[in-house]
């Protein structure tokens, strides 16, 4: 794989530290009608977590007042996750194979956008960014904010772990770290700031 055809699969097109810190009004500008996330350690903050965080209520309530739609895109199985969708209001794309194209095209035909007006937001490369990138989606990727049973997503996180070592080792795209002083977080439309974090 070239280092072009490794950037298109593997590199987010937005990176922020949690679902709170993306800028959705400028994903909304640029023609996005529905936004997915990845259920466990992105949008309920822990793999086992009942009920959801009230800020997550609330920002899927302040989209849906965009006219945004909103929806969880999970490899999960459906009794596992269908009590939180309820919770939040919104449906539920389950058993998603991710990283396979077959969940995000699913939303697509459920929700009738194109794949350029839906976006994806999720913790793992492997699953949520290489998937939408391969899928044609806009792709965000938020660091995980709970801790994830190893167990469930020990193939996930090699997965990610491999990419993440590719990425840097050819200079191409670097995750953010907490001991880094520089900082590489970026919106929709910015340019990552991997370079001075490689310098």
């Amino acid at each position: 794989m070239t280092d072009d055809e490794l950037r298109a699969v593997a590199v987010p097109d937005v990176y922020q530290k949690s679902i709170f810190d993306i800028d959705y009004g400028t994903l909304i500008e640029s023609g996005i009608r529905l936004i997915t996330f990845d259920m466990d350690d992105t949008l309920l903050g822990t793999w086992n977590r009942i009920a959801p965080n009230p800020a997550v209520k609330k920002l899927v309530k302040e989209l849906n007042k965009s006219g945004i739609k909103v929806a969880i895109l999970t490899n999960a199985k459906r009794w596992a996750r269908n009590i939180q969708a309820k919770q939040l209001g919104v449906k539920m794309i389950s058993d998603a194979k991710k990283p396979s194209k077959a969940g995000f095209k699913k939303a697509q035909r459920k929700f009738g956008v194109t794949s350029t007006e839906m976006a994806h937001v999720g913790n793992s490369l492997y699953d949520d960014v290489v998937g939408g990138n391969r899928a044609g989606v806009t792709t965000c990727l938020v660091r995980n904010v709970g801790f994830a049973a190893g167990a469930i997503h020990a193939v996930s996180k090699n997965e990610n772990r491999a990419i993440r070592e590719e990425l840097r080792r050819r200079k191409i795209w670097v995750q953010h770290h907490q001991f880094e002083k520089r900082d590489q977080y970026y919106q929709f439309g910015m340019e990552p700031g991997w370079k001075s974090a490689l310098d």
